[in-house]
């Protein structure tokens, strides 16, 4: 169901981070949200059984969604996610242990406008380890 064809967009790195002792946040890359034409709202939909996050543009706020501030395109910094219990969620569903730090990539999907990420293929990364973002098509 998710599997990439060859117009996919492969992400390299630190797409998707949870940073657990800096607050407990999920830093998401600009780039991502670029791909998915900078919204200015974002929501995120789970696959249970095969541990896939995804995430594509709404064009209104819903309960579940997250707005992005119309200043953070011109910031230096991912987009942050403090909602505990979402991280919590998400963690839970992947089976990841609280005290570590998981980046993951993800493949833009044209087909569906979103871009999904494959919880099971995180890399764990210790905590204060700077993370490198790369996009190439």
């Amino acid at each position: 169901m998710y599997e990439a064809d060859k117009s996919t967009l492969t992400i390299k790195s630190s797409n998707l981070a949870f940073r657990l002792k800096a607050g407990k946040e999920m830093s998401i890359n600009k780039k991502v949200l670029r791909i998915l034409g900078s919204p200015e709202y974002i929501l995120f939909w789970r696959d249970n059984a095969q541990k896939v996050l995804l995430v594509g543009s709404v064009l209104y706020e819903t309960p579940l969604s997250f707005r992005i501030s119309e200043n953070y395109y011109n910031s230096k910094t991912g987009f942050k996610i403090g909602k505990g219990q979402f991280i919590q969620a998400v963690m839970n569903i992947a089976g990841w242990n609280f005290n570590m730090i998981y980046t993951v990539n993800g493949e833009y999907i044209p087909e569906l406008s979103m871009v999904a990420f494959k919880l099971s293929d995180a890399e764990k990364l210790e905590i204060g380890s700077r993370m490198k973002v790369v996009c190439d098509k």
